[in-house]
This record gives structure tokens, C-alpha cells and sequence, in this order.
């Protein structure tokens, strides 16, 4: 049966060892590739986020637009 502070120092470990490797194999093209990859999906979030937003302001005033024009028709 394995010790808490056995397990705590494995742990340990395989962090310090997983850092190190990562930080090994990740180069400045790689880092630069993800800050590439987040803007395009930070700037496709925006994009449709504003759209939407647009478009349902937009429904909104035709919906009141046709309703206006029935109501004028009518009386």
C-alpha cells in the first residue's frame, strides 16, 4: 500500500517532468501558431456574435415595421 507522501512526490514528478518536456519540445513558430489559431477564433467569435445581433435588431425592426404598416392600413 502506497504512502500519501509517496504518491505526493510521483505527482510531483511527472508535473516537473511534463513542464520540462513541454517546454523542450514548444519553440517560438509553435507559440506563434497558437497566438495565430486563438486571434482567428477570437475574431470569428466577434464576427458572429456581431452579425447575430445585427440580424435579430434587424428582424425586430421589420417585424415592427410590417405591424405598423397593418395598424396604418387598418385605421
Amino acid at each position: 500500500m502506497k504512502s500519501t507522501p509517496l504518491r505526493l512526490i510521483v505527482a510531483l514528478f511527472l508535473i516537473i517532468g511534463t513542464v520540462y518536456a513541454v517546454s523542450v519540445i514548444i519553440t517560438s513558430e509553435t507559440i506563434m501558431f497558437a497566438m495565430v489559431l486563438t486571434a482567428f477564433v477570437l475574431l470569428k467569435f466577434i464576427i458572429r456574435a456581431t452579425l447575430n445581433i445585427l440580424f435579430t435588431v434587424l428582424k425586430l425592426t421589420v417585424i415592427i415595421a410590417v405591424i405598423g404598416l397593418i395598424l396604418s392600413y387598418i385605421l
